[in-house]
């Protein structure tokens, strides 16, 4: 039997689904942020980006699954300019 980090609520020998994660994810964000704007998944991801750029991070086009690294260089300049807001 195989051990799962977010086992399935109805089958523990299965992983969670995207939309169990997706439900429980949306709970601890409503509980923690009263900002309906920072509890969008794209929001978490440009704060991971972010700290990972702050912490010397390089390969940030690895993480974002960019095919391009122009495609990269765009997604983090446009976080610069929000963060300068």
């Amino acid at each position: 039997m195989k051990d799962y980090l977010f086992p399935s609520k109805s089958d523990a020998t299965v992983p969670m689904s995207s939309h169990e994660m997706s439900r429980m994810i949306g709970s601890y964000l409503r509980q923690a942020l009263t900002d309906p704007e920072q509890r969008s998944t794209q929001r978490i991801r440009q704060s991971v980006i972010a700290y990972a750029m702050k912490a010397g991070a390089i390969l940030v086009s690895d993480t974002l699954g960019h095919s391009s690294l122009k495609s990269t260089q765009e997604y983090v300049t446009g976080l610069k300019k929000k963060s300068k807001e």
